[in-house]
């Protein structure tokens, strides 16, 4: 486990992310290149984990009455991945630390719907002053980054500046 959530193995990777990948299209091969550590099997694995929840929940469902609905319901305006999204999928740091998991970088959504691009390094350099702070420090920061792009990149500008200047370390 890992912040709660299974991973494959010994690794920092979730089967959450794994299946969330496959589901928007993401192939194996693609998967096994940006993650050179993962093996078929492990993906294998991952499937047949949500193939043993979703077995299980719908055991539980047909206990329930006829009228009730799943809390989210794919309509063709909706992507079924957005009915899995958590509360903690829209924190900014646990975004920047599932780009920071993610060879090639990734996309992180503000609240204000502004959405960047970041490399897996930028992410890690971010993460790696964030989790230095002092819990006062780091809510303050996170308020600050989960603003917008626009005050993202003012932090971004405020860290390499204070990188060069000697006073933090990446």
């Amino acid at each position: 486990m890992f912040g709660g959530k299974p991973i494959i193995r010994d690794m920092r990777i979730s089967v959450e992310l794994i299946l969330s990948l496959l589901a928007q299209g993401v192939t194996q091969e693609e998967l096994l290149e940006d993650y050179p550590r993962l093996e078929p099997d492990d993906i294998r694995a991952c499937v047949a984990y949500a193939h043993a929840v979703v077995a299980r929940d719908s055991l539980a469902a047909s206990s329930t009455t006829a009228t009730s609905t799943p809390p989210c319901t794919p309509s063709p305006n909706t992507a079924a991945t957005e009915c899995w999204k958590t509360p903690e999928d829209d924190n900014i740091i646990s975004q920047l630390r599932r780009v920071a998991d993610l060879p090639r970088g990734g996309e992180i959504e503000f609240v204000n719907g502004d959405t960047i691009n970041l490399s897996m390094d930028l992410a890690r350099v971010v993460l790696s002053v964030f989790d230095r702070m002092k819990t006062h420090g780091k809510i303050k920061f996170q308020g600050k980054i989960e603003g917008g792009k626009a005050a993202f990149e003012k932090e971004i500008r405020n860290i390499a500046k204070a990188l060069r200047a000697g006073a933090l370390q990446a």
